[in-house]
């Protein structure tokens, strides 16, 4: 119960996340094109990170 209370309060913080970055953005640019692209960036952030991750893998005897 407590893991999935820390993995939704973490989710949660891109409900205050977003709002806060992409508010400004817009309120500064006037441009919704801005504030999409803005909105694009987090997942392509995301999946840019993701190439790096390198999972380890074991043997089919299981020593690892």
């Amino acid at each position: 119960g407590s893991a999935a209370g820390a993995i939704n309060a973490f989710w949660q913080l891109g409900s205050v996340t977003v709002p806060a970055v992409i508010g400004p953005v817009f309120a500064s640019t006037g441009s919704f094109f801005a504030a999409f692209a803005a909105l694009a960036a987090g997942p392509l952030l995301g999946a840019v990170v993701a190439l790096f991750i390198r999972e380890r893998s074991t043997d089919a005897a299981g020593g690892g």
